[in-house]
């Protein structure tokens, strides 16, 4: 082979090498453009570092686990009385919060706050410290149970945003409280539900506090219960919020009877009508009344075949009518044979004559 055969040939493998390479990465960066986004949850007692139901921070199991997911769900374990400040964040309060609790390689805590999507927090819980949920900038709404009785009035810092329990949760829209709005103004600061920002206003010529109120919906423990009144199903009870409605559910069956709605006493109930109080909606039946079932006639039958008539019997006689010297020569009757009674030298005529039985 020559030299320029050899080039030749040296060329078209790195041409193809390189488009192979490229194949690679191009279907490669699609795959992971495509992939969807990962979620954890966190729901164990051996996440999290619990103390005498004093909530503090994330085990070191949690965290490693936490750090597998691009989102997190929290699920608050139901032996957890008390809720740390700043448990959710690593900024000021402390350098071992919830997603904070391993230093990373510059020195600084590894913050997995913004990953979280969602706390559901058990009913167990007493008491929240202020700045809690601190960074969440992810989470969207939280429901605050009823048996929280106290979110603390003191402040961790001076700083103003102290108070606050979701400070950088820039995305959070509603806050459920299955608490009175009268209880909170009580017994919770003032600031909790609201989002400090220093701002800068230009008539002052000078940085300035503003709180901005998230958006509170109260009493959201109501629960709606539906009595079947013997239906075939079982439909569970929802919990709901004051001047909030209540989803209707799929409509009931009875063996017998046809579903006339959901009542409350002798009224149905109007499901766009705001929800004030607990309730028991009752299905309400009307039996189906029972149509006589047609009796059905007789069906003809095949008609036995009539007897065929039958050919008469009937007897034969035979006359002889004439004969040449004058003689009778007898008769049979009944199908009898005539025979001559003497020699017979001609016959004139013989007539065989059928009489009919009656």
């Amino acid at each position: 082979m020559n030299k320029k055969a050899i080039i030749a040939v040296l060329s078209a493998l790195v041409l193809t090498v390189v488009a192979s390479v490229t194949l690679i990465l191009t279907v490669g960066q699609k795959a992971n453009a495509d992939s969807e986004p990962t979620v954890g949850v966190l729901d164990k007692e051996e996440y999290f570092y619990i103390d005498d139901g004093h909530l503090s921070t994330l085990s070191d199991i949690g965290m490693e686990y936490a750090g597998q997911f691009d989102f997190l769900k929290v699920i608050i374990p139901n032996n957890v009385t008390e809720i740390s400040g700043n448990v959710f964040y690593y900024g000021g309060f402390s350098f071992y919060s919830i997603f904070s609790a391993n230093i990373g390689a510059g020195g600084f805590p590894v913050d997995y706050s913004d990953k979280v999507v969602e706390i559901i927090l058990p009913d167990t819980l007493e008491s929240i410290t202020s700045c809690s949920f601190s960074g969440c900038s992810a989470l969207k709404c939280i429901r605050i149970p009823a048996s929280v009785k106290d979110i603390n009035k003191t402040k961790i810092y001076q700083n103003p945003d102290s108070y606050s329990l979701f400070n950088g949760c820039d995305n959070l829209t509603k806050i459920y409280c299955e608490c009175s709005k009268e209880y909170a103004n009580e017994h919770w600061n003032e600031h909790w539900n609201e989002i400090y920002a220093d701002v800068y206003d230009e008539e002052q010529d000078d940085w300035v506090d503003i709180y901005k109120t998230i958006n509170t919906v109260w009493d959201c423990n109501k629960t709606i219960t539906f009595d079947v009144d013997g239906g075939n199903e079982t439909i569970d009870n929802q919990t709901v919020c004051v001047d909030s409605l209540v989803t209707k559910p799929t409509d009931p069956t009875k063996d017998g009877y046809t579903f006339k709605g959901w009542f409350i006493g002798d009224d149905e109930y109007d499901f766009a009508t705001p929800v004030t109080a607990d309730m028991t909606l009752t299905a309400q039946w009307e039996a189906i009344s029972e149509q006589p079932e047609p009796s059905n006639p007789e069906q003809p039958t095949t008609p036995e075949n009539p007897e065929q008539p039958t050919t008469p019997d009937t007897d034969t006689e035979t006359v002889t009518v004439g004969s040449k010297n004058g003689f009778n020569l007898g008769a049979a009757i009944g199908g009898g044979l005539v025979t001559g009674l003497g020699s017979i030298s001609a016959i004139a005529a013989t007539v065989i004559v059928r009489r009919r039985h009656k």
